[in-house]
């Protein structure tokens, strides 16, 4: 258990390996890499800088490793263009091959986002995630909802790994 955790100027990544027949690798929105000869998925987080009070880092199975974020700041780099988080609070968990957290809230350009979920990382990515925006600026969220209308609404979203995609339920 590592306590009071700074980072400055930090870069991470995330490589999901993937099925070379994998029609998300086709997809010029995903960023896609090459590592140790296998063809995947591409998550950055680049110029972060971070305050963690907790970081579990190693822990038997049950216990998963807990990441509780204080603040952090960094440019993201998830679908299409990368975009810039601000004063993000949130505590992550994994588990075996699962994240779950929740957002207490961060900060897109001109968006307020808070929310919770879990993505199983491994195999087919599985989504269950809903985010409050408050407001939401869809420019902010252009990177992965290109097709909404430019405008500011308060919404909560809502996605859902389903058989041959995600599903998207927005309301408020």
């Amino acid at each position: 258990m590592l306590r009071e955790v700074s980072i400055r100027s930090g870069d991470v990544s995330l490589f999901l390996p993937s099925d070379p027949d994998d029609p998300r690798l086709s997809d010029s929105r995903w960023h896609v890499a090459e590592h140790a000869g296998t063809s995947g998925r591409l998550f950055r987080l680049e110029r972060l800088s971070a305050q963690l009070p907790i970081a579990r880092v190693a822990a038997p199975a049950a216990a998963g490793r807990l990441f509780r974020i204080a603040q952090l700041t960094g440019r993201a780099t998830v679908i299409g263009e990368p975009f810039d988080v601000e004063q993000l609070r949130a505590d992550l968990e994994l588990h075996g091959d699962t994240l779950a957290f929740v957002l207490w809230e961060g900060d897109l350009s001109a968006t307020h986002l808070f929310g919770e979920g879990q993505v199983t990382l491994s195999g087919d990515t599985e989504y269950d995630v809903t985010l409050s925006g408050n407001p939401l600026t869809t420019k902010d969220v252009n990177w992965l909802l290109p097709w909404l209308p430019p405008g500011v609404a308060y919404l909560d979203l809502h996605f859902q790994s389903v058989p041959g995609g995600i599903a998207l339920k927005g309301s408020n």
